[in-house]
């Protein structure tokens, strides 16, 4: 899903990118991180709270969302401009574009995506065949 018509269809709203994160981060349901049992979604506060020891656990802790008061919808966009420019994406383009309230913030945001998206590559190891497109090598001719 490469297209911005792709994108807005499979993340229309807020709830589709919770739904989506929640399920990401518990493919099989709910388990509680201190004592794996299951629990229930809190839906006014957006965290799950376990039958077993009452343990309140949000779907974005310890991710790049954990404690972020802007709307997860604008991270999803964020990382889809970034992971789909053919170039880099500036902070003040994506701050204008999502309507992110400072520069700052939208620069902290790509910072975050930037170092997930470095842990995530850096357990990935190319092999055989690579063919890259847009590449550029070398600097100034010498005579």
């Amino acid at each position: 899903m490469t297209s911005l018509f792709g994108f807005q269809s499979r993340f229309p709203g807020e709830r589709s990118c919770w739904n989506f994160q929640i399920k990401a981060r518990w493919p099989d349901g709910f388990k509680c991180p201190t004592c794996h049992s299951k629990g229930d979604l809190l839906k006014k506060r957006k965290v799950f709270e376990c039958r077993s020891c009452s343990k309140q656990t949000s779907a974005t802790a310890g991710t790049v969302f954990h404690k972020s008061r802007i709307e997860l919808r604008k991270w999803f966009w964020e990382i889809f401009l970034m992971a789909t420019s053919n170039k880099s994406v500036s902070a003040l383009y994506l701050q204008k574009q999502l309507g992110i309230g400072s520069y700052r913030a939208a620069w902290l945001m790509m910072q975050k995506i930037r170092q997930a998206m470095i842990q995530r590559d850096s357990q990935y190891k190319l092999s055989g065949t690579v063919e890259a497109d847009e590449i550029h090598i070398g600097g100034k001719q010498s005579l």
